[in-house]
């Protein structure tokens, strides 16, 4: 799963920065990071779940992954070319 995280946080963050107005640049930038910390936010919360035996452990280390995946590929999709 480690090896995935670089490479969704890219997908997260590249169609924000992508905005080359100079006016919305640093929202997007926000945005991005915004996105990335609630990433780390719901890791965290499954992991809280999974540790006391809510939820299975596997999908505790997937689930964020299943959850921001589809995002970053929407976001992605949405960039001009």
């Amino acid at each position: 799963m480690l090896t995935l995280l670089p490479a969704l946080l890219v997908l997260l963050g590249i169609p924000f920065v992508l905005q080359w107005n100079r006016r919305t640049l640093y929202r997007s930038v926000a945005f991005s990071m915004l996105l990335s910390g609630a990433y780390f936010v719901m890791d965290a919360i499954v992991t809280y779940i999974a540790t006391y035996g809510y939820i299975d452990a596997v999908l505790a280390a997937w689930l964020p992954m299943f959850l921001f995946g589809p995002v970053a590929a929407s976001l992605v999709h949405r960039i001009g070319t």
